[in-house]
């Protein structure tokens, strides 16, 4: 600005003076016609300049519009953010929660496979139902009266309640304190024939254990590889019954009779039962009172009786199953379940006389339980009051 007023001093010193302009100042050299006064061309560049100057001095800086822009491209926060009061701090972390270590459960220590026994057959269980069946007797209607009355439930009866104990203070629990190691004597070793005896009876067990999975998984022709493994090895009533069982459900009904054979003083009346009601459960009722009429020499033959009886009082035939249950009667005249048996199908039959003197005389066997004498005699005595009403 200043080398802009210094030329125009210049010029004016020259036009007062009459001299020559210099050549770089030949465009600032006022015209003749219009007097003294500067051209327009100098005033035109000093509208320039002063415009010029007004811009670098109202223009913002180059930083703060950088930091404006920088402003507007933030975007804005969903939700206001609190902050401390002193902003320029920045906040403390807040310490992480020590954590508890969890124990350490040990794992559990898989016990080898427990030989199983094979499921015996309890004669008695059928008899048991029959005590609980008393309701379907045939009904006697004339007199009326007759039939047993129901006995009212008790009331449950309810514990006296204890007199209330001052509460005592609880006590500190106390550790205890933790047992010495024992140390296993390594030098206790099993050798000789104490390992073998070991060893023969831990695969044994192994073996019949093996047998009674596969015979609960329907795998009925490798339980009968185990259990015949097993009776090689060491036979028993359970093993037999579950290899006789293996047999009848693969259909080898012409092969039970010799295994039969083949352990005369083991396949005792149970075992023979224990089959014949295999394969009574199987729809086999003819080929299972076979098996049973061809062992009745056996000792035990009440019990093979009172099974035949069971399966044809099943199957409907009373008359037969009347003449099995006597003759089991008579085979072992102390059990107190198959008398129960034989009064209750003579009962069935309509036979009250003879039911009479079987009710009675099964209340006088002292094996016999509470409930059955209990609902012999109250059936002895309704019979007896319903045929005394008849005559």
């Amino acid at each position: 600005m200043s080398l802009v007023l210094d030329s125009l001093k210049k010029v004016n010193s020259s036009n007062r003076k009459g001299g020559a302009v210099p050549p770089s100042m030949l465009n600032l050299k006022p015209s003749g016609r219009r007097g003294k006064g500067p051209r327009k061309s100098l005033l035109v560049l000093l509208a320039v300049a002063v415009i010029g100057f007004m811009i670098v001095m109202f223009m913002p800086a180059g930083n703060d519009y950088k930091v404006n822009a920088a402003a507007d491209a933030v975007p804005m926060a969903a939700e206001p953010v609190v902050q401390s009061p002193d902003a320029s701090a920045p906040a403390p972390r807040k310490a992480p929660e020590p954590q508890t270590a969890q124990p350490v459960q040990p794992a559990p220590v898989q016990q080898p496979p427990m030989a199983e026994k094979a499921p015996e057959y309890d004669p008695t269980a059928a008899n048991q139902q029959r005590l609980a069946a008393m309701r379907s007797l045939p009904e006697i209607h004339k007199p009326a009266g007759l039939e047993p009355q129901q006995s009212a439930p008790m009331p449950p009866q309810t514990p006296a309640a204890a007199p209330a104990q001052p509460e005592t203070p609880a006590q500190p629990e106390v550790q205890a304190a933790p047992r010495p190691t024992v140390q296993s004597n390594p030098s206790f070793v099993l050798s000789g024939k104490a390992k073998r005896e070991y060893d023969r009876k831990s695969e044994y067990n192994t073996t019949v254990a093996q047998a009674a999975e596969a015979l609960r998984n329907g795998n009925n022709r490798r339980a009968e590889e185990f259990y015949s493994r097993a009776l090689a090895e060491n036979a028993t009533k359970p093993v037999l019954t579950g290899f006789l069982t293996a047999k009848i459900r693969q259909g080898k009904l012409n092969e039970v009779q010799p295994v039969i054979d083949d352990h005369p003083y083991l396949a005792d009346a149970s075992v023979v039962s224990a089959a014949a009601m295999e394969m009574s459960s199987l729809g086999l009722d003819q080929q299972a009172l076979s098996l049973l009429n061809s062992n009745t020499r056996k000792s035990g033959s009440g019990q093979i009786y009172y099974t035949a009886g069971l399966i044809q009082e099943n199957a409907g035939d009373f008359d037969k199953a009347e003449t099995a249950y006597q003759k089991a009667v008579h085979a072992a005249p102390g059990d107190a379940y198959m008398l129960y048996a034989y009064a209750r199908i003579l009962d069935i039959q309509k036979k009250y006389g003879e039911a009479v003197n079987a009710y009675e005389k099964l209340a006088s066997i002292p094996s016999a339980d509470d409930a059955m004498k209990n609902n012999a005699k109250a059936r002895a005595a309704l019979l007896k009051n319903y045929m005394s009403s008849l005559n």
